[in-house]
């Protein structure tokens, strides 16, 4: 059983009323095998120590020095991970789509864009964890069944599951790997930066 966990870097605003900030919205999708998923969780309990850090640090891009950034990637580099993203630069979305759409709708667009992309061994049947406090429940069922009527339009079955697992969790790996992962990439104008470079064999990056 694959499980794939979901975050983005970014907010899905129009990029012509904030012409000064960066322009990318980058959602990361990391994908993993159940059976090796404690492998994941006991290389992060391994950095955080390496680190000196919090056991219940949460690893984010946004939040990170040079230091754990290079080190985080480094730990990723040789475990059994793979990640398909999709940085998005928002000055080529068009004024049509724009005013006919709202941040959690673009939100749910870019989602679908990328699950479209993954082959139905990450998919079809699988699990999806989305970085989302169970508290806000409309967005996961939205997010679930969005993905449903799109992969049903192309002959193709969803995942078994989509759930909201929250990245200060225990067992959030998954999901903190997604958001180190989309930040990097946003943060270098939708591309890898040399600190992701090792990790880069496993990765793909679709640009729009």
């Amino acid at each position: 059983m694959i499980y794939s966990g979901l975050d983005w870097s970014g907010n899905p605003g129009d990029a012509t009323k904030s012409p000064h900030e960066n322009s990318w919205f980058v959602v990361a999708l990391c994908h993993v095998d159940g059976n090796d998923m404690e492998t994941l969780a006991a290389a992060f309990v391994q950095l955080r120590a390496s680190l000196k850090l919090r056991n219940n640090h949460v690893f984010k891009h946004q939040h990170s020095v040079e230091r754990t950034r290079r080190a985080f990637f480094e730990m990723i580099a040789p475990l059994p991970v793979t990640a398909t993203v999709l940085a998005i630069d928002k000055r080529n979305w068009d004024a049509t789509y724009l005013a006919r759409s709202m941040g959690p709708q673009r939100v749910y667009d870019t989602i679908v864009d990328l699950v479209l992309h993954c082959g139905d061994a990450t998919v079809a049947g699988q699990h999806l964890l989305v970085d989302m406090h169970r508290a806000e429940p409309d967005f996961i069922r939205n997010v679930k069944l969005t993905l449903r009527r799109s992969l049903r339009g192309q002959g193709r079955a969803s995942f078994k599951n989509v759930k909201a697992r929250p990245d200060h969790r225990d067992d959030s790996a998954i999901i903190e790997l997604a958001d180190m992962i989309a930040g990097d990439i946003r943060a270098n104008a939708g591309t890898p930066s040399v600190l992701l470079h090792g990790a880069s064999r496993k990765l793909e990056v679709i640009k729009r």
